[in-house]
């Protein structure tokens, strides 16, 4: 018995070239991302409610315009958040310390050791109640990215 595979060169090329085209696929996915994450969180900063309701505080957007995303660099993306009372912000102190449930495990795992670390600070303004900005967005912009990485097609 004789078996003959005809074509056999060109879907080794194919494949061997279809490493190249998911990696280049899932960077521009990322770069996306935190493109995205950066105008959502920017947009939402400058448009939180006030800590006081009746505050005469006129806004700054310093927060606002201290987000900023770096593009992937071959090691890593991500959103930076320079307004160091950024954490703040988004989980609050003392009493008003929150953080909202998110999927894919996010908030037990990895955001509330991070956001234990602002509870009982806040100097003068303790129990100040959080006021999400940056991780709803992680949450909605990582979602359409994985969507977008499953959509992958070789080419």
């Amino acid at each position: 018995m004789f078996i003959e595979v005809r074509g056999i060169g060109k879907l080794k090329s194919k494949f061997a070239n279809g490493f190249v085209q998911f990696k280049s696929h899932v960077i521009n996915e990322l770069n996306v991302m935190v493109k995205n994450i950066e105008g959502e969180a920017k947009n939402d900063a400058s448009n939180l409610p006030y800590f006081r309701g009746n505050s005469t505080y006129e806004r700054t957007n310093n927060l606002s315009n201290s987000i900023t995303s770096i593009p992937y660099n071959g090691s890593f993306a991500s959103v930076v958040v320079n307004a160091k009372y950024g954490p703040y912000v988004e989980f609050g102190t003392g009493s008003g310390f929150g953080i909202q449930k998110y999927k894919y495990n996010l908030t037990t795992k990895h955001i509330l050791p991070y956001a234990s670390i602002f509870k009982g600070s806040g100097g003068k303004n303790s129990n100040m109640g959080y006021r999400t900005y940056l991780f709803k967005n992680f949450e909605i912009e990582y979602t359409k990215a994985l969507k977008g990485i499953k959509n992958f097609k070789l080419q």
